[in-house]
């Protein structure tokens, strides 16, 4: 675990309730750069020894993230996009993703210009909970014929199915920091 991160969460996290914490003020708003840089250092040296042609990630928190590992790999950073596109249908590979935070669904896309057979593909976004985005983005991935190598996310909430999910699928996943449970309004991390 990254210790700045371990730090930022147990000191900046705004719990919402139970299940929900908000990190607006170092990843999902307004972004602490040194912070993003060593979590795409830890995708990138966990990653380091897989042919990866492309990372995938969502809009739009999971773009710095996907950018600073894509650096370090030195691959292209394709990120999906949210709504409809009218412009492109017959070019693109779409499908629909539950946010469990909003609690709405939401069409993503990719074209396929861009995300092509037979890529191995690196899946990066900033939180991992019940696994609906990560795995909408798998199945764009499938769409092509494409294969996912792996998924690296910032925060995992180790206290809802995702991870478990995406391991028992046998998918390589990285959390740079896992939150075990919300108790009494405060964040308790898993140690590592």
């Amino acid at each position: 675990m990254i210790k700045q991160l371990r730090e930022q969460i147990l000191s900046e996290a705004i719990v919402v309730n139970n299940t929900m914490v908000k990190v607006d003020g170092f990843l999902n708003n307004r972004l602490n750069i040194d912070l993003i840089q060593q979590m795409g250092h830890v995708f990138a040296e966990h990653f380091k020894d897989k042919k990866i042609d492309l990372i995938l990630t969502i809009e739009a928190s999971g773009i710095a993230l996907a950018m600073m590992a894509g650096q370090e790999l030195k691959v292209p950073v394709l990120f999906a996009k949210k709504g409809n596109n009218s412009l492109h249908q017959d070019n693109i590979y779409t499908t629909i993703v539950h946010s469990a935070t909003k609690n709405i669904d939401t069409r993503i896309y990719v074209s396929k210009d861009y995300l092509k057979k037979d890529m191995n593909v690196l899946i990066i976004d900033d939180f991992l909970a019940k696994g609906n985005a990560v795995l909408g983005l798998i199945n764009l991935v499938k769409q092509a014929q494409a294969q996912c190598v792996g998924v690296g996310i910032a925060i995992e909430k180790g206290f809802d199915e995702g991870g478990t999910l995406l391991r028992n699928q046998g998918i390589d996943l990285v959390s740079c920091a896992i939150i075990e449970r919300i108790e009494n309004g405060k964040v308790i991390l898993k140690n590592e």
